[in-house]
């Protein structure tokens, strides 16, 4: 699993989530929309200070987000976000629970 550090230097990528999947995300786990956006910067590789910035909020502001990202996704800190979200795009395609296939027209 890729983790933020190898997604940073370009070693690696996380899945192409679309936005699609960020919004099932969202919805998942119950995340407001400043939530989503302070995950998706952070799997970008940006620092807290760097997300602070582009949302126009405070470090504190990030710092307080990303604590509530960690808890509702199971992790301890920035380094296994990307990970655990990528171990969770795969489990929740093989059991399409979160991305159910599309309808069939018959």
């Amino acid at each position: 699993m890729p983790g933020i550090n190898e997604v940073r230097n370009g070693s690696r990528s996380l899945p192409p989530f679309t936005p699609e999947t960020w919004r099932r995300f969202a919805e998942r786990f119950q995340w407001t929309e400043s939530l989503l956006h302070t995950v998706q910067l952070l799997c970008q590789g940006l620092s807290n200070k760097q997300i602070a910035k582009r949302l126009g909020c405070g470090v504190d502001n990030v710092n307080k987000r990303l604590g509530q990202v960690y808890k509702s996704i199971g992790v301890s800190g920035r380094t296994a976000v990307a990970p655990r979200l990528t171990e969770i795009y795969f489990e929740f395609l093989a059991s399409n629970s979160l991305f159910p296939p599309p309808p069939v027209n018959i």
